[in-house]
């Protein structure tokens, strides 16, 4: 069909697309009562009406998600209080007028309902854009779906989905014919839409079923699907199951077990005992049968967790036989669960109690201080901490302030000191400066091990060093200097053309720490220019904090070309200077080179630089060729004190 045909519009849409679109646009953000008040609409007035409470909704749901992607924001939607609003008329605000614009323009006599969605992507306010979009694609589904889904294949995938979802709510048995007929490009939407297309027309899903494919350890589109057929008739299920192939089949079978212990754990259960022992994904199916069980009867289901390997193939949580089940279980009834943690303490491991992390999450953005209070109770209280550090990590992360006031009000215990580290280390990664702070604040309660894993924390492996440089100097005095000491470990995360406020630091260290910290200076500066490096290090008065940035320098320049940093060090003179160059040449590329190490080593003048260097080469080349290694000792211009140190047991 020609996409770019002419198709006759309505001045405005029907009651039931703006409807529709309206209530999809936002449905992230609209409570249940919302939704309900604008399937009363009677008129395209009013719903446009309705669609402002939507809208006001928008700027305090829209920056939310929009932190969402930052790297590092793991966040949870804040629960708001919406204001009474009094709203303008439906005319009066724009949406029906902007509209009947777009109308005007683009149809119904001149255009197509391809060019008004071309003219949708150029509104600019997002919920108008959302809300136009929804009831257009609403709009084409019902008056021709075969168009849309061709225009939308060439020109929008990202809305193939939300096409065939509406198509299979107007015209279910039509949706899914195209499904059928077009499953190699559609596979991608058939795959969501799976459970749904069980719901609408059940025979009609495992035909389907066999072309989705899985893609990653948390997607279970199959299992889900057949875990509802499996719920509502297990030997069916179980039969239509048997007729797929490959991975599909295993999430079928899955599926079936999950959707079949929901009614009844034990016999799931004896069907599973019998499936073949070398059936492939059997550790799936009956993990998948877990977590079914868990859902009507927790406590039965974690007798069982015999049953299933404790993690499939990675040992993450999507593969935890554990933390599925105990997810479930606690959904299904947390009490229920809670008991059974206390009853079965120390049973479980990290991965597995990582399952609770979700539900005890919503019970601490509920409560946080009765949550807190029930963990600390807790006889298994020290199983519920992988759970409660999650979310302290994660979306609990949000209500530090809370919790961090309830940690001031608690007696010393173990729990609560170690509560009190999670969430210090949690807030090092995400937010330095109140890390520091509270730090500050804790003075006497951390001992020191404890409060040099929070500064550790505070760099995130380096990524944080600009929000450290960015509070260095408003950290409290008695952290500042571990704070300083840490970053200079950090700089190769550091652009090398900004060192100069580190060479500075250099006078606010310690005598003592200087060297090590020139050292790290120089070969973040050796990683873009060598010379400049070795000229710098030359240029330091302190002949330690010298020889330590020339070390450094020689070791970063060893790592990006040893051929020509070799060739410098060859053409040096004899003295100090080459002898520090040398070993720490021959210390970059002993892993690589032992036999070219060794023979760098060989040069060094200083014994006590060269023995060192000898024996980590020698070591190295014993483990990996004997014959060479005892080769090197019968060298005769090898010195006899440093034979003796080689061979000295």
């Amino acid at each position: 069909m020609n996409l770019h045909s002419v198709q006759a519009l309505p001045a405005t849409l029907t009651v039931a697309s703006i409807e529709t679109a309206v209530a999809q646009s936002l449905s992230t953000t609209a409570s249940a009562s919302t939704v309900s008040f604008l399937t009363t609409m009677a008129s395209t007035k009013a719903i446009f009406a309705a669609a402002l409470v939507l809208a006001a909704l928008v700027p305090i749901s829209l920056p939310y998600f929009r932190a969402q992607g930052e790297p590092g924001a793991v966040m949870s939607a804040p629960t708001v209080e919406l204001p009474e609003l009094h709203l303008p008329s439906a005319q009066a605000s724009g949406l029906i007028a902007e509209w009947e614009a777009l109308m005007a323009r683009y149809g119904p006599a001149d255009g197509s309902l391809a060019q008004v969605y071309e003219a949708i992507k150029d509104v600019r306010d997002e919920f108008r854009w959302r809300a136009f979009r929804g009831a257009l694609i609403t709009e084409w589904m019902t008056r021709s779906p075969h168009e849309a889904l061709s225009y939308f294949l060439t020109h929008d995938r990202g809305q193939i989905t939300t096409c065939l979802r509406e198509w299979l709510r107007i015209d279910p048995a039509s949706a899914i014919a195209a499904m059928e007929a077009g499953a190699a490009d559609l596979k991608d939407s058939i795959a969501v839409l799976l459970s749904e297309i069980v719901e609408a027309k059940p025979d009609a899903a495992p035909a389907l079923a066999q072309h989705v494919d899985k893609k990653t350890a948390w997607t279970h589109y199959v299992r889900d699907a057949f875990a509802k057929l499996g719920a509502a008739d297990p030997a069916g299920a179980l039969a239509e199951a048997e007729t797929l192939d490959g991975p599909q089949r295993t999430e079928a079978l899955a599926g079936v077990a999950m959707g079949w212990a929901k009614l009844d754990g034990e016999a799931a259960l004896d069907w599973a005992r019998g499936l073949d022992e070398i059936l492939e994904g059997k550790d799936w199916i009956l993990r998948s049968l877990l977590a079914g069980w868990a859902e009507s009867n927790p406590a039965a289901a974690l007798d069982h967790l015999a049953i299933a390997p404790p993690g499939g193939s990675s040992r993450e949580f999507a593969n935890d036989t554990g933390g599925q089940v105990l997810r479930a279980a606690a959904k299904a009834d947390y009490e229920t669960t809670l008991a059974w943690i206390a009853d079965n303490a120390g049973k479980l491991g990290h991965e597995a109690l990582g399952g609770l992390s979700e539900e005890l999450g919503a019970r601490l953005r509920a409560d946080p201080a009765a949550t807190l209070d029930t963990i600390r109770d807790h006889p298994a209280s020290a199983d519920l901490l992988p759970a409660l550090g999650s979310q302290l990590l994660n979306e609990g992360f949000a209500l530090k302030d809370a919790i961090w006031a309830w940690l001031d009000r608690q007696d010393d215990s173990p729990f609560v000191r170690e509560t009190r580290l999670r969430l210090l280390r949690s807030a090092a990664w995400k937010e330095p400066e109140t890390a520091l702070r509270w730090l500050e604040e804790s003075s006497g309660s951390l001992d020191s091990e404890d409060v040099s894993q929070v500064i550790v924390s505070t760099f995130n492996g380096g990524s944080n060093l600009p929000a450290v440089e960015a509070v260095l100097d408003r950290a409290p005095e008695g952290l500042r200097e571990m704070l300083l000491l840490q970053s200079f470990s950090y700089l190769g995360s550091q652009d090398a053309g900004s060192l100069e406020p580190w060479i500075e630091r250099l006078d606010q260290l310690p005598v003592e720490k200087r060297p090590e910290a020139s050292a790290a200076v120089a070969r973040q500066m050796a990683s873009v220019d060598p010379n400049r490096a070795i000229a710098w290090a030359g240029s330091l008065t302190d002949p330690e904090q010298s020889m330590h940035a020339l070390s450094g320098a020689v070791s970063s320049w060893a790592g990006m070309d040893s051929y020509e940093c070799s060739e410098w060090i060859a053409e040096l003179p004899a003295g100090s200077w080459r002898d520090h160059a040398a070993r720490a040449l021959a210390d970059s590329i002993v892993q690589a080179e032992p036999d070219s190490a060794w023979h760098w080593a060989k040069t060094i003048q200083d014994p006590e630089l060269r023995a060192p260097a000898l024996e980590r080469a020698f070591h190295l080349m014993e483990s990996r060729d004997p014959q060479s290694a005892n080769a090197w000792l019968h060298d005769p211009a090898l010195p006899d004190s440093d034979r003796a140190a080689l061979t000295r047991p």
